[in-house]
C-alpha cells in the first residue's frame, strides 16, 4: 500500500521523467491514470486506517480465556499479567470470593485502590469465574462510542446472565471528553459530548430493564489517589456512582511480593538469588505492578535482578526508564516533554500531534528545527515500541521530575499549532481544539479560546457547547452583548441548556436589564426545578429592583436546594436588614458564618445589626472577626470606630478611624466620624477639667 509520501515521491519522479518530452495527449492521459490510481490506493488506505468497531463492549461468552482477552490480548511473553501466577495478596484470606459475594449481594460493585494495586487482575479473576459458571463478559472498550442500546442491540442480549466490565474508569472517563456523538452529524440538537458516566447510567439502566436486575451485574475499577479520584466527579455524576458498593482493595503482604517474584523469574530470561527476594518485597512500594515493571526493565537489558539494582517504587521505576531512554538518545526529553504538554492541554496523543510539539520545544529557527525533525521521528518510533508513549500508564511521564515544561510558557505557540494542525485533520483534531480551548480559557487567555471556538463553529455552525463556552469566554473579556448574542445561539441548538439561560440572565443583570435577566432566570429554573444558582441570581435582580420579600423567597428557594449556600444566606440577611429585620438578619449572617467561617462581611454586616440593637460590645467583637480575617477591611474598621464612640471610649474609638483612613485616605465617613469623636473627647476633657 503506498502512503502519502510516496504518491509524492511517485509524482516528483513522474514529473522529473517527463520534462524533457514535448507535452501531449498520450503522456499526460498516462500521467493522470497513474497518478489516479495511486490516489485511489491512498483514500482506501486512509479508509482502512480510519474503520473502526462501533461496538463499545468486548463481548465474551461463556468459558472463554478471560486472563487472555482483557489483561494480555497481544502479548504472551512470560511477563505478560495473563502469565503471571495469582498470588493471594493476605495471608488466610480469599479476596476473590470476597469479592463475589458482595458481587452477588450488591450487582454493581466498584474496586479501588492506588495505582498498581492490582485490581484489574482481582476483578479479572472474578469475571473469570463467573464466566465458567455461565455468565457472559462485556468489557467496556477505551475510546468507543457508548449510547442508550438500540432494539436490536437489547434483543441480542435477551435474559441471558451478563457482566458488564468497567475497568480503570479514571482513564476512560478522561478519555471520553475527546469523544464525538455520532449523532450530532445528523440530529442539530443532539450534544456533541455527553459525559461518560450519565451515558454508561443510560445504557446499564436499560439492559436492567428488558433483562431484569438479577441478570445484570455491574463490576468496576477505579484509582483512588486524590487526583485521579476527582476525574470521576463523584458529587456531579451522584445518580450513577451512587449505584455502586465501594469496596477498597488491600495491598499485597510482603509474602505475596515473594511469591510473586519465586513463581514469574523461573520463566522470565532473568537470573535471582531467592535469598534476596525478602529484601525486595520489604522494600518495594506494596504495589504488584512495580514488580513487573522491574521485571520488565531487567529482562529487555539482560540483567539479573539483585537488590541494588531493583527500584523500590513505581515512581523511581518510571525514572530509571526515562533516565534509560534519554542515555541513548537525548532527544528523548522533548518527546516526552512533548506527550506531557499534550496530555494537560487536552489534545490527542498522535505522532502527527506529538513530533511537531516536540520540535516546538526544542525551539531555534526553521532551520534547526528541521534538522531536528528526523531524529526526532526516529526516536518517537522508538519511544511508542519500547515504553507504549502513545499511552502513557500513571507515573510514566511524572518521570520527568524537574523537566515538566510549563504549559504557560508554551500556550501561544501550541495555540498556533492547533489551529494549524486542524487545517490539516480536522475530524481528527476538532475535539482537541475544543479541549484546548477550554484549557486557554481556564488560564484566562479569553481571546485565544474564542478563536478556537469560532474555528469549531466555522466547520460545525450547530455546536451548543462551543457557542456556550464562548460566551463564558465573552462574558469575562466584558463583551456582554456579544456574550448574549453566543449564549442565545447555544440555546437554540439546545432549548433544554439550563446553564446558558443562567449565564444569559447573569449577562442581562451586568447590564442593568433585571427584569430581562429574571425571565432566563425563572427560563433556567423551569428547565432545572433544584438549580440553586438560578434561584440565588434572581433573588439579586429582585433585590435590585428592591423587591425585598420576593428577594428572600428566591434566596430561601436557593437554600432549600443547597443548605450551604452562604452567598445566599449572606444575602437575606441583608435584604432582612434593609427591611428593618434585624434578628433574623443576624440570624442569617450567623448562617453564612457557620458555612463559611472567615466570610469578613458576614461579621461586619453582623456588627452592624448588633449595634443598630443597641448591642455594642457584641457588634464589636464582630468586626473584631471580619479584621482578624481581613485586616485591610477598612469597613469593619470604620464601624468598629463608631461601636466605640458610642460607647464613650474615644481613643480607641479614633485609633480605628485612622486605621480606617490609612487603608483608604478618601473615605470620608472615616474622617467626618474621626472628627466627631475627637470634638466628643474634648468635650470629654474639658468636663473632666472642670
Amino acid at each position: 500500500m503506498f502512503d502519502l509520501q510516496d504518491i509524492l515521491h511517485f509524482y516528483t519522479a513522474l514529473k522529473n521523467g517527463f520534462d524533457f518530452l514535448a507535452p501531449s495527449v498520450p503522456v499526460l492521459m498516462l500521467f493522470s491514470a497513474l497518478f489516479g490510481r495511486c490516489w485511489w490506493l491512498y483514500k482506501q488506505k486512509r479508509k482502512s486506517h480510519f474503520s473502526s468497531s462501533t461496538n463499545p463492549f468486548q463481548k465474551l461468552p461463556p468459558h472463554s480465556d478471560i486472563l487472555k482477552e482483557i489483561l494480555a490480548p497481544d502479548n504472551d511473553t512470560p511477563l505478560a499479567d495473563n502469565r503471571i501466577p495469582y498470588q493471594e495478596r493476605m495471608a488466610g484470606g480469599n479476596i476473590k470470593q470476597e469479592l463475589l459475594a458482595k458481587l452477588a449481594e450488591e450487582r454493581w460493585l466498584l474496586i479501588v485502590g492506588k495505582t498498581g494495586i492490582g485490581k484489574t487482575r482481582e476483578a479479572t479473576e472474578v469475571a473469570q469465574i463467573l464466566n465458567k459458571e455461565g455468565w457472559r463478559i462485556l468489557s467496556l472498550k477505551l475510546g468507543v462510542w457508548l449510547d442508550e442500546p438500540k432494539p436490536e442491540e437489547l434483543a441480542e442480549i435477551g435474559t441471558r446472565k451478563l457482566l458488564f466490565f468497567l475497568d480503570d474508569l479514571n482513564n476512560k472517563i478522561t478519555q471520553s471528553q475527546d469523544q464525538k456523538n455520532p449523532k450530532a452529524e445528523e440530529l442539530p440538537l443532539e450534544p456533541l459530548r455527553k459525559p461518560l458516566q450519565e451515558r454508561l447510567l443510560r445504557y446499564l439502566t436499560a439492559c436492567e430493564n428488558k433483562c431484569g436486575t438479577t441478570e445484570i451485574r455491574v463490576l468496576a475499577t477505579t484509582r483512588n489517589e486524590s487526583q485521579e479520584w476527582e476525574k470521576l466527579q463523584w458529587d456531579k455524576y451522584k445518580q450513577f456512582w451512587e449505584r455502586f458498593q465501594v469496596y477498597e482493595l488491600p495491598e499485597p503482604e510482603d509474602k505475596a511480593i515473594v511469591g510473586l517474584l519465586r513463581n514469574t523469574i523461573p520463566k522470565a530470561n532473568i537470573s535471582a538469588q531467592e535469598e534476596d527476594y525478602e529484601i525486595i518485597a520489604g522494600r518495594n512500594d506494596r504495589t504488584f505492578r512495580n514488580v513487573v515493571e522491574n521485571l520488565i526493565r531487567l529482562e529487555n537489558r539482560g540483567l539479573s535482578l539483585t537488590p541494588d539494582n531493583y527500584q523500590d517504587t513505581l515512581t523511581a521505576n518510571w525514572k530509571k526508564r526515562y533516565e534509560n531512554a534519554v542515555q541513548k538518545d537525548s532527544v528523548a526529553v522533548y518527546v516526552y516533554q512533548a506527550v506531557d504538554l499534550l496530555r494537560r492541554s487536552g489534545i490527542i496523543m498522535e505522532k502527527f500531534t506529538v513530533e511537531p510539539t516536540a520540535r516546538l520545544i526544542v525551539g531555534g529557527s526553521f532551520w534547526q528545527k528541521f534538522c531536528w525533525r528526523r531524529q526526532i521521528s526516529r526516536v518517537l518510533d522508538y519511544l511508542v515500541e519500547s515504553e507504549g508513549i502513545l499511552q502513557p500508564r500513571d507515573g510514566q511521564i511524572e518521570a520527568l521530575g524537574h523537566n515538566l515544561v510549563q504549559l504557560e510558557d508554551y500556550w501561544e505557540s501550541l495555540f498556533r499549532l492547533v489551529l494549524q494542525l486542524t487545517k490539516q485533520q480536522k475530524e481528527k483534531m476538532l475535539p482537541s481544539l475544543f479541549n484546548f480551548g477550554v484549557v486557554i480559557a481556564e488560564l484566562e487567555h479569553y481571546p485565544e479560546a474564542v478563536k478556537c471556538w469560532d474555528k469549531i463553529l466555522a466547520l460545525k455552525p450547530d455546536e451548543h457547547e462551543a457557542w456556550y463556552n464562548r460566551g463564558v469566554a465573552l462574558f469575562n473579556l466584558g463583551k456582554l452583548e456579544e456574550a448574549i448574542a453566543s449564549f442565545d445561539k447555544a440555546i437554540k441548538f439546545k432549548p433544554d441548556d439550563h446553564q446558558a439561560s443562567l449565564n444569559r440572565g447573569v449577562a442581562l443583570g451586568n447590564l442593568g436589564k433585571f427584569n430581562d435577566a429574571i425571565a432566563f432566570y425563572d427560563k433556567a429554573i423551569e428547565l432545572k426545578r433544584d438549580f440553586h444558582q438560578a434561584w440565588y441570581n434572581r433573588g439579586v435582580a429582585l433585590g435590585n429592583l428592591g423587591k425585598l420579600n420576593e428577594e428572600i423567597a428566591s434566596y430561601e428557594k436557593a437554600i432549600k436546594f443547597k443548605p450551604d449556600y452562604h452567598e445566599a444566606w449572606y444575602n437575606r440577611g441583608v435584604a432582612l436588614f434593609n427591611l428593618e429585620k434585624l434578628e433574623e438578619a443576624i440570624a442569617s449572617y450567623e448562617k453564612a458564618i457557620k458555612f463559611k467561617p472567615d466570610y469578613h462581611e458576614a461579621w461586619s454586616n453582623r456588627g452592624v445589626a448588633l449595634r443598630n440593637l443597641g448591642k455594642l460590645d457584641e457588634a464589636i467583637a464582630s468586626y473584631d472577626k471580619a479584621i482578624a480575617f481581613k485586616p485591610d477591611y477598612h469597613e469593619a474598621w470604620n464601624n468598629r470606630g463608631f461601636a466605640l464612640r458610642n460607647l464613650g471610649k474615644f481613643n480607641e474609638a479614633i485609633a480605628s478611624y485612622d486605621k480606617a483612613i490609612e487603608l483608604k485616605p478618601d473615605l470620608h465617613q472615616a474622617w467626618l466620624n474621626r472628627g466627631v469623636a475627637l470634638s466628643n473627647l474634648e468635650k470629654l476633657e474639658e468636663e473632666e477639667g472642670h
